[in-house]
């Protein structure tokens, strides 16, 4: 991605989309290749981690990796491509917003479709491989939707909570990865069959409040998120202020 950095706006969205294809062909791919038996048995093999590992298991972790890599890597280049071309940044108009409503309505439609033939298939793994499809096809259209709101609502709100929430976006990075060593390490510590789904809950608002009020105290000494700075820093390959 650093050496796609140059490169024109239009041409990081195209290759964005091929990249991200990726996924759709790969979910296919694996699909038709192992069947839906083969396709159940790798899936035991590899999710309750079975001593026995077969070709079938082989294939369905290649999928895996193919799968988050398009998907990461595509939406990388497309997010890149949008903030130099100025989509980000410039000022959302009326016809935007509802272009922005139809492309999430068309999202929900796909990722509702794909849903209901799963359960529609008791959801074995050759289902939910398949069922994915018409989530990973509708990603783009509906994630830029969203994207579209957030940017009209920061463009036209003022309220305190906004200003927390633009405080928090500015550390995404670092909330992201946090979030991700806190869950990790409490359910390392905590008996499964103690965790409940209201348990969960509480722990998410709780998080979410934990970082909301960081946020704030961290931005007021510095001018980024610790790991917005590290990535800058690996991105320009120099060393960045962090401190205001």
């Amino acid at each position: 991605l650093l050496l796609l950095r140059s490169v024109k706006a239009k041409t990081q969205f195209a290759l964005g989309c091929v990249i991200y294809s990726l996924s759709i062909f790969s979910q296919i791919g694996v699909s038709v290749r192992l069947g839906e038996d083969g396709l159940s048995g790798a899936w035991t093999q590899v999710f309750q981690l079975t001593d026995e590992w077969g070709m079938e298991a082989n294939w369905l972790v290649l999928h895996i990796m193919i799968d988050v890599f398009a998907r990461a890597s595509g939406m990388m280049l497309i997010g890149m491509s949008l903030f130099r071309s100025g989509w980000l940044v410039r000022p959302i108009e009326a016809r935007t917003v509802r272009l922005c409503f139809w492309m999430i309505a068309l999202g929900a439609v796909g990722s509702s479709l794909g849903v209901a033939w799963v359960i529609s298939e008791a959801c074995s793994p050759w289902a939910v491989i398949l069922g994915n499809l018409p989530n990973t096809i509708v990603t783009i259209p509906m994630t830029l939707g969203y994207a579209g709101l957030i940017i009209c609502l920061d463009q036209w709100g003022s309220s305190k909570v906004l200003h927390l929430l633009r405080k928090h976006g500015r550390m995404a990075l670092t909330h992201y990865l946090a979030q991700s060593i806190i869950c990790l390490s409490i359910f390392t510590v905590i008996p499964s069959e103690l965790i409940t789904r209201s348990s969960l809950w509480i722990l998410l608002i709780m998080i979410w409040l934990l970082q909301l009020c960081f946020s704030q105290f961290w931005l007021r000494y510095f001018k980024m998120g610790p790991a917005e700075w590290m990535w800058r820093c690996a991105t320009y390959m120099r060393w960045e202020s962090l401190r205001r």
